[in-house]
């Protein structure tokens, strides 16, 4: 599973939508439950266990495609 496949499940988008500038306040269904989701999705997908500051930090697709470098994954 890609990153554009995690984010189009996530939020119901097109997964064609997801480049690395899209951010926090340009997916309506982007709240707190929706991010939560999303870490977790993340988190099984790619088997790794993020740090509350990386969840904090993430609020675009490049910010999560830079946390995944940070844990050796290339995405």
């Amino acid at each position: 599973m890609t990153v554009e496949q995690i984010f189009a499940e996530v939020f119901s988008i097109p997964a064609n939508t997801v480049q690395d500038s899209l951010e926090l306040g340009q997916i309506a269904a982007w709240d707190s439950m929706a991010h939560m989701t999303l870490i977790t999705r993340i988190e099984e997908v790619f088997k790794i266990e993020l740090t509350g500051d990386e969840i904090a930090d993430l609020r675009s697709v490049r910010d999560v495609r830079a946390v995944l470098r940070l844990h050796g994954i290339v995405s």
